[in-house]
């Protein structure tokens, strides 16, 4: 009887446990320095042909920010020959392409319906190689109203950055 009641105590404790370290986890993954960023990069098509524009979304399903009002815009590397690296650590030794979000473009909206105009981007590149092409870049999330587009934005509002990669087939014509 008396090892029936220690092992009936250990199972309670245990479960206790493992029920707050799930608890724990749940609040570390909901906080600001381990969130659970999830935004997609979607091509209207994976296979272009060479001359054409490959059309991209860019949509922050999940933001960094929870508990303000974010937005975001795309910068993608404009040259081939010098590609973003992973880690961003040149995003300011090459040419980068901006694309704002659709609450600022508005001559894209008309290609998005029933999406969040601030969390969402539309951007295309046009390849001039066949085969196998990579579009990199990230997604900025921002706080405040205006896109940091330039630097000295950049030292005054929060920022995040979330980088991509997508691959594009481009077909000869």
């Amino acid at each position: 009887m008396v090892l029936k009641k220690r092992w009936a105590i250990l199972l309670v404790l245990v479960t206790s446990i493992h029920f707050g370290c799930l608890e724990e986890n749940k609040e570390k993954k909901n906080s600001k320095d381990n969130p659970q960023v999830v935004f997609s990069v979607t091509a209207t098509s994976d296979t272009v042909q060479i001359g054409k524009f490959a059309k991209v979304f860019a949509k922050l399903k999940q933001p960094y920010f929870t508990n303000e009002e974010s937005e975001i815009m795309v910068l993608m590397e404009s040259n081939d020959s010098l590609p973003l690296k992973s880690d961003l650590s040149n995003e300011y030794d090459i040419d980068m392409a901006v694309f704002l979000n659709l609450k600022h473009d508005t001559a894209n909206r008309k290609w998005v319906r029933n999406m969040d105009n601030k969390k969402t981007a539309i951007f295309g590149k046009k390849f001039s190689q066949t085969g196998l092409n990579t579009i990199r870049g990230y997604i900025m999330e921002y706080l405040g109203d205006m896109p940091p587009i330039d630097d000295g934005a950049l030292d005054t509002i929060p920022v995040k950055k979330y980088y991509f990669e997508k691959e594009i087939f481009v077909m000869p014509r």
